[in-house]
């Protein structure tokens, strides 16, 4: 009866069928596997963690109740170092079994030891090399530094799998975002472009205009910098003061003066608490010649709260000998 019930999800049902049954038979195994199961769709992990613990006490080399145990532990979202355990016993038993060896990779991941995760996907690739998955996850591990194994972050190693992945889907558009990102670690800004322009053409978003533009803005490509963000804005208006600013230091970059000092005016009205865009419209206008606009920005910023800010505007006045009617009181600082 307590199958059936569970099987039209009566599962409080099903579980006073199955303490019948182990009251009537305490070492029934099957009885203690179904309540545990019952007890995990109800969410009581705790107790379907202790079924499957009485199911192995009676039956030590029973895989499934392994399996269930560590989920229930992870379920539980404490001692994952009992999960890895579980489901290390299961590949002790069944040396070819995948599905633990991916909990256990997600578990050493989550516990930072990156070069057991590693080595746990490898191992899946090795029993199923077109497994899309296991490289995407292993990539995503390299990624990180294992401080407990004193391993160095492997972006190039990253960018190898989201090459596989990308070879046996290619219109993977997660695998290509992590690679052109990996790329832009590794300095490869012109393979990061390429990568974003493929994610553009399956599917424009925000995000890959904006990382586009910014490896086009590492490569000095400033123009088609501008062009990106100005498409990331306009997906994304709530982002303006965002792409604004980026837009105004591209400007700067390609020797637009005029536009950048427009821009940076304009992020001035946007957020009028944020000094910071008056000190670099000051910074602007000295690059096109304008110093004494310059001095008179620089000035204004030196007077605000911002202490950042005020250190710069302090120093741009001092290097450019602005003659300002604070100038005086700046340069006894110096």
């Amino acid at each position: 009866m307590g199958i059936k019930k569970s099987k039209i999800m009566d599962y409080k049902g099903a579980l006073e069928d199955y303490n019948k049954a182990i009251e009537l038979d305490p070492d029934n195994i099957k009885a203690y596997d179904k309540r545990g199961n019952a007890k995990s769709n109800l969410l009581d992990y705790k107790g379907g963690i202790e079924d499957y613990t009485k199911v192995i006490e009676l039956d030590p080399d029973n895989i499934p109740a392994y399996y269930k145990r560590g989920i229930g532990i992870m379920n539980l979202n404490y001692n994952s170092s009992a999960a890895i355990e579980d489901f290390t016993k299961i590949i002790e038993l069944d040396p070819d079994n995948i599905p633990a060896y991916y909990r256990r990779a997600s578990q050493r991941h989550n516990a930072e030891d990156y070069k057991g995760s590693i080595e746990d996907y490898t191992k899946i690739i090795e029993l199923d090399p077109d497994n899309i998955i296991a490289y995407s996850k292993r990539a995503n591990s390299k990624k990180y530094r294992d401080t407990k194994n004193n391993i160095s972050r492997d972006y190039k190693g990253a960018v190898e799998d989201y090459t596989k992945v990308i070879e046996l889907d290619p219109d993977n558009i997660k695998a290509y975002n992590e690679r052109a990102w990996a790329k832009s670690r590794l300095k490869d800004y012109k393979g990061s472009m390429e990568d974003f322009t493929k994610v553009i053409n399956l599917k424009p978003d925000e995000d890959s205009y904006s990382e586009r533009g910014n490896a086009k803005r590492n490569l000095e490509d400033y123009k088609g910098a501008i062009e990106d963000y100005t498409k990331a804005l306009k997906l994304n208006p709530n982002k303006t003061s965002y792409y604004l600013q980026e837009i105004a230091q591209a400007k700067g970059k390609s020797e637009d003066y005029k536009g950048s000092i427009e821009d940076y005016t304009k992020l001035m009205e946007l957020e009028p608490d944020e000094v910071y865009f008056l000190f670099a419209r000051g910074y602007v206008k000295q690059l096109s010649g304008d110093l004494n606009g310059a001095c008179a920005d620089w000035e204004k910023a030196a007077k605000s709260e911002d202490t950042y800010v005020v250190q710069l505007s302090k120093n741009h006045l001092v290097m450019h000998k602005c003659q300002t009617e604070a100038y005086d009181g700046f340069i006894d600082d110096y």
